[in-house]
């Protein structure tokens, strides 16, 4: 048998804990996504291409950015073009830049390789278990 005392919220620390997150509206445990920007190179736009990469800085070196738009373009495969973007500049990108070849926009962080979701609304590839961040409006513009 256990011996009954008289409950004194005073000195219970997790009904103070549950009165305070019941008081907060919205827990943020992370930040509001950016995007990166993956496409194909066309081969006739690889002088192009490694301009714009250049200047981007998505590569540490220029070694593994030749590297990069080479295996593009005899694979066909996506490079990573952007990182880094509010939404608003991954647009941008992706509508203006003649070198592109089947832009994607994905959630910071995630590639073509991993198990990304895509949102077809927003034509976002992104990870995570809530759903199309654009649709949640947790993103940086």
């Amino acid at each position: 048998m256990y011996a009954k005392f008289p409950y004194n919220e005073a000195i219970d620390t997790d009904a103070k804990l549950r009165r305070s997150f019941r008081s907060l509206k919205f827990l943020q445990m992370e930040d509001p996504i950016r995007f990166d920007v993956w496409a194909k190179i066309a081969p006739s736009a690889r002088e192009d291409a490694l301009a714009a990469l250049r200047a981007n800085g998505v590569y540490v070196s220029e070694i593994e950015l030749r590297k990069a738009v080479s295996e593009s373009i005899r694979n066909d495969a996506l490079v990573k073009v952007a990182k880094y973007l509010p939404l608003s500049t991954a647009e941008n990108i992706m509508a203006n830049s003649a070198w592109l070849s089947e832009p994607r926009l994905y959630q910071e962080g995630y590639s073509d390789s991993e198990k990304a979701q895509f949102c077809p609304k927003h034509e976002l590839h992104f990870g995570g278990c809530l759903g199309c961040h654009i649709c949640r409006n947790f993103y940086v513009q």
